[in-house]
């Protein structure tokens, strides 16, 4: 038996558990909580990237290969910079606007211009 299990076991080893767990929810109740991400204001952000994109479409004929040749500055937000996808060739193309990630985040916000009816998915 180890010194910390026969603490534990003595006479006032309920005691203590009791002062560790009342510790436990202290530290917890007072640590430092995560903002909550606004998902409106990331969609506002990437609002005027997906005219931007939509708009060199309508004037090309085509989704542009990345941000920068559509002249489009990428964005960061509280879920990160926005990335862009263009998939497919020519006036068969789409792009996949997205930003996020499940693993830091628990979400991703992303805009598909192949989808009906347009808008952000989560």
């Amino acid at each position: 038996m180890s010194l910390a299990t026969m603490h534990l076991a003595g006479p006032f080893g309920h005691a203590i558990r009791r002062v560790h767990f009342a510790l436990c929810l202290a530290v917890a109740a007072c640590s430092p909580q995560a903002p909550a991400i606004s998902l409106e204001a990331v969609k506002a952000a990437g609002d005027p990237m997906v005219r931007a994109l939509m708009g060199y479409e309508q004037t090309h004929g085509h989704y542009a290969a990345s941000l920068q040749e559509a002249g489009v500055a990428p964005v960061v937000t509280e879920l990160g910079a926005f990335q862009y996808e263009r998939r497919g060739e020519g006036a068969d193309s789409y792009f996949v606007l997205f930003v996020g990630d499940y693993t830091r985040h628990g979400q991703v916000l992303f805009w598909n211009s192949a989808m009906e009816p347009q808008g952000w998915l989560t």
